[in-house]
């Protein structure tokens, strides 16, 4: 019998194919188990090799021995007339088609169900559940440049695959922590909330780019794929780089790239290697040093477009910073110049996004329009709801609204996207506060130390919280000491929570500390505060030393008539009026600063939220108590002010508790 007929005898064959069908069965199992067990990615391996083994064993098994009813004999030791290897091979035959068919309903399960966590690429794509990725920032290696070419591509790349809707990418201000982090892949993820992270390294020498990427498995930290590419430094060049990290990370995450996001990939802004390279310096110049009042990145901004003028996306962020800075120093000409750019933007490229995002910020920062510039953000439709930018500006924009829960459910989806942003979080405790859900404010303050501890607006914010919610003023006068006040409200933080305390060596203190940002009635006004603190802890002649001198201040601010009719002057005079306990002159300059400050705030309906509650400390030290509890009451039936737990803490109001007013609104709106 020849060699190829006694294998047939033996089943060589049959087990050969059974093994390979069952082996091919087994190592699909293990690539859906293994990562749902968050196995290593070589312990596939490991089984694929085991296997392999297996196949030489099973052959030479198959041809030494023979299976009989009584178990494995050797094949020399069976007669062949009482041979069974034909009933063996049909039993062969149907374990094989047993096997085919379990990996065809693996395959079809696999294909078109959705699954949990670990499932296949294929499944994910058609499941909803978009995966987020984490870009961290680009490691500048052995560059020339100073590294803005690492960190402009890095932040250029993260707006345009913003744009893509195949998956979500978080913000640059979440990634940021992990530029020279020593954690794992698997514990970024964790932290971010990320299912796959991407990092690289870029080095600029010469005319030369050299851009290393790798995508990780966040669950597993396994590398997916890596790629170096190494061309010529051009624009071009750049912008084909960025299409091929977007196109790799939706191959490898079996995404499909819609035709909008294969446009957004192919957009060529400019052709000009120097021109966008000073929009890259202008990038990095905003993610360092902030967006307002940065006159170095609006003159790289310009230099761009002079050396460019066809660059239609530097035009439009050229807008942005205009009237950004227009806001910040209160110059008309830079909203001229807002203007002109955003129109030069516009006429190069009608559809272009981030043009459509310059006008919302020119309607919100250069003409006060809040709900014109909310009504055009929201116009963008899905293209501004996966832009953290956009969903932050929105969120202010109703909050200025007076619609707070929009407000902070907005802020909310913009936090998803940009989950370790201390800024967002600390201002979540803010509009947590705003819409009653101390619960919410008090897990925000928490995440914001955790991310920044020594943030002086984190410390603010949850002080606020701690006077509001809790009412712990030890706490949050604590929370403030020690540190340098950047802005007003971060100052009176600090003193309403002395007060509260009834610290009177802690208000003595920060009555010292001149108040940020208030321009020609920053004297003014802190001689006011200074004399109050003076008659609260009884040093009676001394205030009145500076309420005299405080009294000749404003004669001389009420000879300039444009100062004269501001909201702040109005202010001055109905707290002067009040402390001399004229009633009269405290409700009139109460009323011309309820208008100069509606006028001046063109609708502003956060700020206005709080006013009542200012008012009313005028009126209770004037002695008009009703008219007190009016402004309270008022400020507890809409939507966005103080809330009475931070009412009934404030010493001034001490004098109404007994009032059946004050007994209403306690019941009413006390915790």
């Amino acid at each position: 019998m020849s060699l190829l007929a006694e294998l047939r005898r033996r089943n060589v064959f049959r087990v050969a194919v059974a093994y390979v069908v069952a082996a091919w069965v087994l190592l699909q199992v293990a690539d859906v188990l293994f990562p749902a067990l968050q196995l290593p990615d070589w312990t596939i391996t490991l089984v694929a090799v085991l296997l392999v083994l297996g196949f030489v064993l099973a052959l030479v098994g198959a041809w030494v021995f023979e299976l009989t009813p009584e178990g494995l004999r050797r094949e020399s030791e069976i007669d062949r007339a009482s041979s069974i290897t034909r009933e063996t091979g049909r039993k062969l035959n149907i374990a094989t088609i047993v096997f085919v068919l379990i990996g065809i309903g693996l395959l079809a399960v696999d294909r078109f169900l959705p699954g949990e966590e670990g499932a296949t690429a294929h499944r994910e794509e058609n499941s909803g559940d978009v995966p987020i990725i984490a870009i961290l920032p680009f490691q500048a290696t052995g560059s020339d440049d100073g590294g803005f070419l690492a960190s402009g591509l890095h932040d250029d790349l993260l707006t345009k695959l913003h744009k893509i809707g195949a998956f979500r990418v978080l913000s640059r201000t979440s990634v940021m922590e992990y530029a020279e982090t020593t954690k794992n892949m698997r514990e970024i993820g964790a932290e971010l909330g990320a299912s796959h992270i991407l990092e690289g390294g870029v080095q600029a020498r010469g005319n030369r780019v050299r851009i290393n990427a790798q995508l990780i498995d966040a669950a597993t930290d396994a590398h997916l794929w890596a790629d170096i590419y190494d061309d010529e430094l051009t624009a071009a060049n750049l912008f084909d780089v960025q299409a091929k990290l977007a196109t790799a990370i939706a191959e490898q995450l079996r995404r499909t790239l819609s035709p909008d996001d294969r446009t957004i990939l192919d957009e060529v802004p400019t052709e000009n290697t120097r021109a966008y390279n000073l929009y890259l310096q202008a990038l990095d110049v905003l993610a360092r040093e902030g967006l307002f009042n940065n006159r170095r990145a609006a003159e790289l901004l310009e230099e761009a477009v002079e050396v460019d003028p066809s660059f239609a996306l530097a035009w439009a962020r050229l807008s942005e910073a205009r009237s950004r800075m227009a806001r910040a120093l209160d110059d008309p000409d830079f909203r001229e110049a807002a203007l002109s750019a955003l129109a030069e933007a516009r006429a190069l490229k009608p559809d272009l996004l981030e043009a459509e995002v310059a006008w919302a910020v020119y309607l919100y920062h250069g003409q006060f329009e809040y709900a014109k510039a909310l009504a055009a953000l929201e116009a963008l439709g899905e293209r501004g709801e996966r832009h953290p930018d956009v969903l932050q500006l929105k969120a202010w924009l109703y909050r200025r609204l007076g619609n707070h829960a929009q407000a902070y459910d907005t802020m909310m989806a913009s936090y998803e996207l940009d989950p370790r942003d201390a800024a967002t979080v600390s201002n979540l405790v803010d509009m947590a506060m705003r819409v009653d859900n101390c619960e919410a404010a008090s897990a925000h303050a928490e995440t914001a130390l955790e991310i920044a501890p020594e943030s002086l607006d984190v410390l603010s914010h949850v002080a606020t919280y701690e006077l509001e919610c809790t009412g712990d003023s030890a706490r949050a006068s604590e929370l403030l000491r020690g540190v340098d006040f950047a802005a007003n409200w971060q100052l009176w933080t600090a003193r309403q929570a002395a007060w509260f305390q009834r610290d009177t060596e802690r208000l003595l203190e920060l009555a010292d500390i001149p108040l940020p940002d208030q321009g020609p009635f920053s004297d003014a006004m802190d001689l006011e505060y200074k004399a109050w603190v003076l008659k609260q802890v009884g040093n009676d002649a001394e205030a009145e030393a500076l309420y005299d001198r405080l009294d000749s201040r404003l004669v001389q601010l009420a000879a300039d008539d444009e100062l004269a009719q501001s909201a702040a002057y109005a202010q001055l005079m109905y707290e002067r009026a009040a402390s001399k306990a004229d009633s009269g002159a405290t409700r009139t300059w109460i009323e011309r600063h309820r208008q100069r400050l509606w006028d001046e705030l063109k609708g502003d309906a956060y700020f206005r939220s709080f006013q009542p509650i200012v008012y009313a400390l005028a009126l209770v030290d004037a002695g008009l108590h009703d008219d007190a509890l009016r402004e309270l009451r008022t400020m507890l039936e809409q939507p966005g002010g103080k809330r009475f737990p931070f009412i009934d803490a404030t010493p001034a109001f001490d004098v109404l508790k007994d009032h059946p007013g004050y007994i209403e609104l306690r019941e009413r709106y006390g915790d």
